[in-house]
């Protein structure tokens, strides 16, 4: 029952775990959003930069200096629209790098935290039983008392290496990129 109780505690850490890593999957979907309202703003940009280049074009044939100062001009403009491009996919690489991060961390910290309160839990029923077993009411022979403490501190053992996997296995389990999704 205690240990139902404590794996009800730990399920709702791990929710509350999920609330997190939503919110912060809210908030990288709400940056994706102005990304893309950046990216649409950079688009409507470069067709202005075409439009205008072609109106220049249109204008001043006759005149190279004008064309060459306008040439210079869009060139600039170009540069910056590079510039910005590559911005918004450095921002983009970044959520995404951020995201992934912070989902690994929250695997670990829930992995971890479900792993101590377990073994806790299974190390002190253990301590208690070998308390039980040593106390002086017992009638049991000295040897007999030894051999169930080793017993029970092979157990302890057995548990703590059984938990180790158990965590490794979740842990890579949740790490798996179609789990991630």
């Amino acid at each position: 029952m205690k240990q139902k109780e404590e794996i009800a505690e730990q399920q709702e850490t791990i929710e509350q775990q999920i609330d997190i890593v939503n919110a912060n999957r809210l908030d990288i979907a709400k940056q994706s959003i102005m990304v893309r309202g950046n990216e649409q703003k950079i688009q409507e940009q470069e067709e202005k930069l075409v439009q205008q280049e072609n109106e220049f074009k249109e204008k001043f044939l006759s005149n190279s200096d004008r064309i060459f100062r306008q040439s210079d001009l869009i060139e600039e403009q170009e540069q910056q629209l590079k510039q910005l491009t590559l911005r918004i996919e450095d921002v983009e690489a970044l959520l995404d790098e951020v995201s992934s991060e912070a989902y690994d961390k929250a695997v670990e910290q829930v992995a971890r935290e479900v792993v101590l309160a377990t073994r806790k839990d299974d190390i002190y029923l253990a301590e208690d039983s070998k308390k039980w077993i040593q106390s002086p009411e017992r009638k049991a022979s000295r040897k007999e008392k030894e051999y169930a403490v080793k017993r029970l501190d092979g157990l302890k053992r057995k548990i703590e290496n059984a938990m180790e996997k158990a965590v490794g296995k979740i842990v890579r389990q949740l790490k798996l990129p179609e789990k991630k999704k």
